[in-house]
């Protein structure tokens, strides 16, 4: 099993999603809890939010301070 990427800055973040819509792919957003490190992933398509909640904790960790990262899907082959 692979470590999981570091989270990178919320600037990155946008940028790293606005590259991967338009080349046609798909990401979902990722955050780690400052509270008790938990990795989460948001369920939305193609949206950064600015703040998310943990599901394990309930802390609210912001994405704008702490930065995150993204599951990224790209179709291969012919649809």
């Amino acid at each position: 099993m692979t470590e999981p990427a570091e989270d990178v800055s919320w600037d990155e973040l946008c940028t790293m999603a606005k590259d991967v819509a338009s080349r046609g792919g798909q990401f979902w957003a990722k955050f780690t809890c400052v509270n008790c490190g938990t990795r989460q992933t948001f369920p939305d398509t193609n949206t950064i939010f600015a703040y998310g909640k943990c599901e394990e904790c309930g802390h609210v960790t912001s994405l704008k301070l702490k930065g995150g990262g993204m599951m990224v899907l790209f179709k291969m082959g012919k649809e």
